[in-house]
């Protein structure tokens, strides 16, 4: 035991889980080489086609013209230049130094909060264990890029918080999540929520880093977007097959297959029959969801269940292991359609017949799961509730408990939520979680050392009297 203690105490944690990390992702670099996983992830096909369209591209002209008309730049075109430096295995390299420079500063963010190494080991540990987090390295998928930049950029925003107000540290932070909304653009609007919970629990912050923190964020942005506008005249982040308008058209289509023919017709003909090359505008959007609540909901509930309880581990044993016929059509992909189809248990049943250890899997990640993300909401909102915990720890929560919420809430302009979706807001989970039980580890303490104290007092009174 006390090695173990002296283990934390020098200072050793950190440096082995560094350690122990890259030799986990080096044993699963090596394992893919065998087994290739590089393009098994979603528009992995597609996202590679673009990479080396560009990079074949003879001059300057020609890439800032195919920039201009292939969707948001950070879609293909930061992994597409460390592709056209090092290829597949230096960009797969370059993405797990990403990941583990994320534990850094995933192990560094919760010390700001535990002050003990053993708590911020813990989390560390933990996350780095996730299925997103043992693939996304090895996958062409943008959430290789975006998920690192966002804990990065969540770790100096702490340091923004919890220390002397430095206004670098809110330029740090946003510059690294204004790169992350050049590659999705769905956390754009997140340093605004971030500015209005500082002003609810420190109202005496100092408004410049702060400040310079929201508005900063919005650059990288509007830079892009300023030159699409030069090249194609519209004010936007560029067209594709996946940009909001497409999104939004390709979940009412969605939703429609589930519906009646009757309802199926009406909403064709006035949703998606006039729609300009496949795209719905938001407020379409609305009307749809006004006018058709039963299958809005319907989908939206589908989703949220695969939000908050569906882990991601078929990354894992469907990408990596190969656990299911090669020849069989991929069930994370099918799973969507029989539901949709038959319902939630004949789904259940039948892929429990046709793929029994996948399911079984499945079934055992989700009950550990369900108990983990219960008490890391749960747990965080009985923190804030408490009235003697300190305003730090409860803006410290609120954050990361918004960010969970606005990726969900935000995910729902596509066309159907898979779990990669919450994979941003994992190390939030894991965060609260951990935080959750330092909470009711010092509570019980607390009524223990409170019981002793009386009792103590009452023996006391006795031997007087």
């Amino acid at each position: 035991m006390q090695r173990i203690i002296d283990f934390f105490r020098q200072g050793y944690d950190l440096p082995f889980l560094i350690l122990y990390a890259f030799l986990l992702h080096l044993v699963l670099f090596l394992y893919s080489n065998s087994y290739p996983v590089f393009l098994d992830a979603d528009r992995a096909d597609d996202r590679l086609y673009k990479i080396e369209n560009f990079n074949s591209l003879p001059g300057i002209a020609e890439k800032i013209e195919y920039l201009s008309a292939h969707g948001i730049i950070g879609d293909y075109y930061f992994q597409a230049l460390v592709y056209e430096l090092f290829n597949e295995n230096g960009l797969v390299l370059f993405q797990i130094f990403l990941a583990l420079f994320s534990y850094y500063a995933l192990y560094k963010m919760a010390f700001l909060i535990f002050k003990r190494r053993i708590y911020s080991f813990f989390v560390v540990f933990l996350y780095m264990h996730f299925a997103h987090s043992l693939v996304f390295p090895h996958q062409l998928i943008t959430e290789a890029f975006f998920n690192p930049l966002i804990i990065i950029s969540f770790y100096y925003l702490f340091r923004l918080l919890f220390e002397k107000n430095k206004i670098y540290y809110g330029v740090l932070a946003s510059g690294l999540i204004g790169l992350a909304n050049l590659i999705r653009p769905v956390t754009v609007l997140f340093p605004l929520v971030v500015l209005a919970i500082v002003f609810v629990y420190k109202p005496k912050f100092q408004t410049k880093p702060l400040f310079a923190y929201t508005i900063l964020n919005f650059i990288p942005l509007f830079l892009w977007m300023s030159f699409i506008f030069f090249q194609t005249g519209e004010f936007g982040m560029g067209r594709s097959g996946h940009d909001l308008g497409s999104n939004l058209y390709k979940r009412v289509a969605a939703i429609s297959r589930v519906s009646d023919e009757m309802q199926q017709e009406k909403i064709k003909a006035i949703y998606l029959a006039d729609a300009e090359e496949g795209r719905l505008k938001v407020l379409e959007y609305f009307d749809f969801a006004i006018h058709h609540p039963l299958a809005f909901i319907k989908h939206y509930v589908r989703d949220t269940f695969t939000f908050f309880f569906k882990t991601g581990i078929n990354r894992l044993l469907v990408d990596f292991l190969k656990i299911t016929p090669q020849s069989t059509e991929n069930p994370t992909k099918s799973w969507r359609k029989v539901f949709d189809k038959e319902g939630a248990w004949y789904t259940l049943t039948f892929f429990a017949k046709e793929y029994p250890i996948l399911i079984a899997f499945n079934i055992v990640s989700s009950l550990l799961f369900l108990p983990l993300i219960l008490l890391s909401v749960g747990g965080s909102i009985k923190i804030l509730l408490d009235k003697g915990v300190s305003p730090i720890i409860k803006l410290s929560i609120s954050l990361l408990l918004l960010l969970l919420a606005y990726l969900f809430l935000i995910s729902q302009v596509v066309e159907a939520i898979q779990s990669r979706h919450r994979s941003p807001a994992e190390f939030a989970i894991i965060f609260l979680f951990v935080l959750s039980l330092w909470y009711i580890r010092g509570s019980i303490n607390k009524n223990r050392a409170s019981f002793q104290e009386l009792y103590s007092i009452k023996l006391k009174a006795a031997y007087l009297s």
